[in-house]
């Protein structure tokens, strides 16, 4: 090993000889280079050109190379506009026309505000599931011409999915003639597997109607909503129901 001088701070370092030879000057650590650089080689090599943060209207420089119709001085930037209009729906590259459950570009940030005015609770029976709860349309989305006006918060409330279920069915049983003023197109209706009525999916999972879906719990007899895809009948609304119609009526 040959002994050198680091050329930033005078410390002293050690080398192999072949790496003594590549260059005249040494440094102990990429700290002290970079110090070097910045007092030795300052724009050497450095070409740049000046553009406007897309979002905030910043000047900061990038590398030619770098620059785009959209650039950016950060990620909150980017992020920001990511998450507006201009980047949702329609507005996005990747658009393919939406699906039977899409409801607006400012949908995932409404419903948000909802839970939180909410207390991410039932409205109806006061059930608490964190963030996870259905944020339900008091006038079905399927109505408004606008989603900005389907929306708004005074137009969602936070249910749970039993409640969620309910409420929709509720709203149609009472409103007979809007059935006809739905907009969906009828490429999205799909046929349930239990039944075989036609009906909206709320997803591309979705393959059974909504009627199929609601029970009665043999134990509190409450009405429940159940989603999963099975050839057996859920038959209690919870774990506790089963347990406890189980205690009293051992087999």
């Amino acid at each position: 090993m040959i002994t050198k001088t680091c050329t930033q701070c005078g410390k002293e370092i050690q080398r192999k000889p072949y790496h003594a030879e590549m260059t005249k000057n040494h440094f102990c650590s990429f700290a002290c280079y970079g110090e070097w650089q910045k007092t030795h080689r300052i724009g050497q090599g450095r070409k740049r050109i000046t553009v406007t943060c897309f979002t905030c209207g910043k000047k900061f420089e990038k590398q030619p190379n770098q620059e785009t119709d959209h650039n950016f001085c950060s990620r909150e930037c980017f992020a920001k506009w990511r998450a507006s209009e201009d980047w949702s729906g329609e507005n996005n590259p990747a658009w393919l026309g939406g699906h039977s459950g899409y409801r607006g570009p400012n949908w995932n940030r409404q419903s948000r505000a909802a839970r939180l005015r909410d207390s991410n609770t039932c409205q109806v029976c006061g059930f608490a599931n964190g963030d996870n709860l259905p944020v339900h349309h008091i006038k079905p989305y399927h109505l408004f011409s606008d989603y900005r006006e389907a929306n708004r918060l005074n137009n969602l409330i936070t249910l749970c999915p039993t409640c969620h279920a309910a409420e929709e069915k509720k709203y149609w049983q009472e409103h007979p003639e809007d059935s006809e003023n739905r907009t969906f197109p009828n490429n999205f209706l799909v046929k349930c597997q239990r039944c075989g009525s036609d009906f909206v999916p709320n997803s591309g999972a979705s393959k059974f109607c909504p009627d199929c879906c609601t029970h009665i719990c043999q134990h509190c007899g409450k009405e429940f909503f159940n989603r999963k895809i099975s050839d057996r009948k859920p038959k209690y609304c919870s774990r506790d129901c089963r347990n406890a119609h189980i205690k009293k009526h051992p087999a």
